[in-house]
C-alpha cells in the first residue's frame, strides 16, 4: 500500500504540474476535478485500510496481547 500511495503522490504532483497551464480552460477544469476525485478516493481507501478490522489478525507479539 505504501508503494502505491507513493506512486500516486508522484503521479499527482507530475500531472498537476503538467496541467497547470490548462487551469483556466474547460479541459483543465475537467482534469482538475478528476484529479481531486482520485485524491479523495485514495484518501478514503487509506482511511479504510488503517481503520477496518477486516484484515487485522491477532498479533504474534506477546506484548500486544491484552491481559
Amino acid at each position: 500500500m505504501r508503494e502505491q500511495l507513493t506512486e500516486f503522490h508522484s503521479l499527482h504532483t507530475g500531472l498537476t504540474a503538467r496541467c497547470a497551464g490548462l487551469a483556466d480552460t474547460a479541459l483543465g477544469i475537467i482534469i482538475g476535478e478528476h484529479i481531486d476525485d482520485l485524491t479523495g478516493a485514495v484518501r478514503a481507501t487509506w482511511v479504510w485500510q488503517v481503520r477496518t478490522a477486516r484484515y487485522k489478525s491477532a498479533s504474534i507479539f506477546t506484548e500486544n496481547h491484552e491481559h
